[in-house]
């Protein structure tokens, strides 16, 4: 009997638990969210930079056909 009451409690504690993060979770999102609603629209011209962190960009990044080929300076 032992046995199972700590199964049970191990259980209701895992789903406490669960619950937890994902509340934690849904209201840094919603505050994400927010805070991206509050901000200005970035220019278009930024549409295509700072896709990737500083030094791990590939080498080159192929375009819409093989001639329009963009080489990332590292």
């Amino acid at each position: 009997m032992r046995g199972e009451a700590n199964r049970v409690h191990c259980v209701w504690f895992f789903t406490w638990l669960v619950q937890a993060l994902d509340k934690k979770a849904r209201a840094e999102v919603d505050e994400a969210i927010e805070w991206a609603k509050a901000s200005p629209e970035p220019p278009v011209s930024d549409l295509f930079t700072k896709v990737y962190v500083d030094g791990t960009e590939p080498p080159t990044l192929r375009g819409r056909d093989i001639w329009e080929t963009h080489h990332f300076n590292h």
